[in-house]
Formats: C-alpha cells, sequence, structure tokens
C-alpha cells in the first residue's frame, strides 16, 4: 500500500506529506478510491486504434490513435497530396462508445496539402497528444470500442473539419481538444524488444510493435 501511495504521489506531483483526500482530487477520482482504477492510472493500459489508409479524391491518408486508461490520448497520422491541386483536409475518429448525453467521441485533426500546380508540402505529418478524464472514468467500456474513420476534403479555404463532422456523424457528437498530455510513440522488433526506434520515428518493416507512453504536459 505504501508503495502504491508513493508512486501515486510521483505520479500526480504531489507533496510527501499529501494526504489520500489530496491524492483523490488531483487524480480526479471520487472517495472512496478505488485501489484497481489506481493501479489503472498509475500503470496505464493502452490501446491502439490504426484506421488504416483512406482516400478522398487525389489525397491519402493514414492514422492511429491511442488511448489509455490513465485518461491521455494521442492522435498521429500522414495525409499525402497525390494530385495538382491544394486541398484543405480533415481527418477524423470517432469511437463507437458513446458518453453518458449519448455522443460519440471523436478526435480529428485538419491541414492543407499541396499539388503539383501549387506551392506548399505535397504531405502532412501531426501527432496531437490530450487528456480527458472521460476516457479514464469509463475505461472498461471505452477500451472495447469500435471506430469510424473519415478523410474529407475540399478545395475552398474553409470548412472542411465542419463538413466532415456535420456530414458523416448524424449522431451527436464532441470532439476532445488537444493539450495537457505528452505522449512518446516508441516501435520495435517484438522478437527483439531491445531493438527500438528512436521517439516518433517508425521503419515499419522491422519495429512491426508499438508502445506510447503519456505523462502529464505542464505547460497545458
Amino acid at each position: 500500500m505504501k508503495s502504491i501511495l508513493f508512486s501515486a504521489k510521483k505520479r500526480f506531483r504531489l507533496g510527501p506529506i499529501a494526504s489520500l483526500m489530496d491524492l483523490a482530487e488531483k487524480a480526479d477520482m471520487k472517495t472512496p478510491i478505488s485501489i484497481l482504477k489506481l493501479m489503472k492510472r498509475l500503470d496505464p493500459e493502452t490501446v491502439i486504434f490504426d484506421i488504416g489508409k483512406l482516400a478522398a479524391a487525389s489525397v491519402d491518408g493514414t492514422g492511429k490513435l491511442a488511448i489509455n486508461s490513465a485518461g491521455f490520448w494521442s492522435f498521429t497520422g500522414n495525409v499525402v497530396e497525390n494530385g495538382h491541386a491544394a486541398h484543405n483536409y480533415a481527418l477524423t475518429i470517432a469511437l463507437t462508445f458513446k458518453d453518458p448525453t449519448g455522443n460519440n467521441v471523436v478526435v480529428a485533426h485538419e491541414g492543407k496539402v499541396y499539388g503539383t500546380f501549387a506551392i506548399g508540402d505535397r504531405e502532412s505529418s501531426w501527432q496531437d497528444d490530450g487528456y480527458n478524464l472521460l476516457i479514464a472514468n469509463f475505461w472498461d467500456d471505452i477500451k472495447y470500442s469500435g471506430t469510424e474513420s473519415h478523410l474529407h476534403v475540399s478545395t475552398e479555404a474553409w470548412g472542411a473539419l465542419e463538413v466532415a463532422l456535420a456530414v458523416i456523424f448524424l449522431t451527436p457528437f464532441v470532439v476532445l481538444p488537444s493539450g495537457g498530455g505528452n505522449c512518446t510513440w516508441t516501435s520495435y522488433d517484438p522478437s527483439n524488444p531491445l531493438n527500438r526506434s528512436p521517439p516518433n520515428i517508425y521503419d515499419p518493416s522491422i519495429h512491426t510493435a508499438v508502445e506510447v507512453n503519456c505523462v502529464d504536459d505542464p505547460q497545458k
């Protein structure tokens, strides 16, 4: 019990004389504190959803969403323009899990890629990290969630994300805002776990397994 409390104080940056009530408040947990739920936040379980390869017009997109039982999430992806025109894009992934008010949980990223006849990058890569208490509180349900992913593109200068959400998701939804987390993706060879990639750099031909570690972002 002492080791659990010590780890909890270290994880949530509490002083040596902090009480269980301080811990419950910092961890956004209601008393009485569940040791099982506390352990899931100290040594979190992680689930990664791979959206595969999506295509819209002359644009291709891939992405992965990681969530863990401490409440952190990380959305990383890549979008490539294969044609001549420039496109605004929105890549979205929705969990089939619904929050207590009936909303689907959605993570989205928007940006712009440029074609042969436009000045700019043909490729766009990103990593958005965040924290949301909803994930931690409903972990036992949300970790088994299915997903629905879409790539929407537009040559218009506005509205790619709004159009994507309005057209695709006909049920109520909530988009998770980024911030509050700082995550590192590391890939490795499962037959030799010591053969690991540098953080956030992948070689899928060698490092076929992936792990994601997240910590609080003190700046957000």
